[in-house]
């Protein structure tokens, strides 16, 4: 531990839990009140799967906890571990938003809590860990009473200073990032720390929203779905054929688990047979030769140097 580290670790660090390589998201669940019936069944089909879920309290404006609750309600001895998006705004909105989930779906716990923000620009929850500020205390005590029993901490190529610092003080015991083959949140230095301290990694959209399957083309216009993920699978194109890879979702699929921290990906769908699918994608996931996976991380390397933000805009 770096000497900056808090004195207090053991309050809130934890291992990463025992954890299925496929988790569900479902942050399209609730988005439409006519399809409330078949979000409900595709939960239901992923609780069957025996697969962890994603969610968060802002999901569908708040409707993915009730369609989640609205599974759960059916078959209560078969409620899966929940990771959920914790906003790390300020101390109080950390235990609200453990407090809030916990109710809504009748749970005593969240495995995992991943703390995010929606403004990219810098991550106050650094600076408050290192002077074991109010943040620092909340996450302590909600950790001490069970109520959350590991802390994931998001990180996004925009707030990089951020994401070094708490790294470099090991201020937590893993990272989650939009992570696939044709995105990485993260620039070649974060990256690379990342992999020096080993530690385990949540890819969230581990088909980059869809992005990695190239019928999903037509979606490249949409809100939180940039062209550039469609051109960065257009350049990696000559990779898959080396491969041997049947579909660029296995393609994608394998070279996460071609990375040895990458404990779980998080993927959405609102088909059961693409669920069925991932699933067993995610479970049969063999290495790609060694060669494609350094081609594409250095090719990541390429596309998260090239990028530029705006310093006014919370997100890009």
């Amino acid at each position: 531990m770096s000497p900056e580290t808090p004195s207090d670790t053991a309050a809130y660090h934890a291992a990463f839990p025992a954890w299925s390589r496929l988790t569900f998201g479902s942050q399209q669940m609730g988005s439409s009140v006519d399809r409330t019936t078949e979000h409900v069944r595709l939960v239901r089909s992923a609780m069957d799967l025996a697969l962890p879920i994603h969610t968060s309290r802002c999901y569908s404006d708040g409707q993915a906890l009730n369609i989640l609750k609205l599974a759960f309600r059916e078959d209560p001895g078969n409620v899966p571990p929940v990771m959920a998006k914790i906003y790390c705004y300020n101390a109080t909105q950390i235990r609200l938003d453990v407090e809030e989930i916990l109710e809504r779906l009748k749970l005593d716990r969240l495995p995992i809590g991943q703390l995010a923000k929606n403004d990219h620009r810098a991550r106050e929850i650094v600076d408050d860990v290192l002077a074991e500020g109010p943040m620092f205390e909340a996450l302590c005590e909600l950790r001490d009473k069970g109520l959350v029993g590991h802390w994931t901490f998001e990180v996004f190529q925009k707030f990089t200073p951020d994401a070094l610092k708490a790294l470099d003080n090991d201020l937590f015991d893993s990272v989650g990032l939009y992570f696939s083959a044709v995105e990485r949140e993260a620039d070649a230095a974060t990256w690379r720390r990342i992999g020096d301290k080993d530690l385990p990694v949540v890819a969230i959209r581990g088909l980059a929203g869809g992005l990695a399957v190239p019928d999903n083309d037509d979606s490249a216009g949409k809100p939180g779905k940039p062209e550039r993920y469609v051109e960065q699978r257009r350049r990696l194109a000559d990779l898959f054929e080396q491969s041997g890879c049947g579909s660029w979702a296995e393609f994608s699929i394998r070279f996460l688990f071609s990375i040895p921290n990458v404990r779980t990906t998080i993927i959405g769908t609102g088909k059961p047979e693409r669920l069925a699918d991932n699933k067993r994608l995610c479970d049969e996931a063999t290495p790609l030769p060694d060669a494609i996976v350094r081609d594409v991380l250095a090719r990541q390397n390429d596309w998260t140097a090239g990028r530029t933000f705006d310093p006014q805009s919370p997100w890009a």
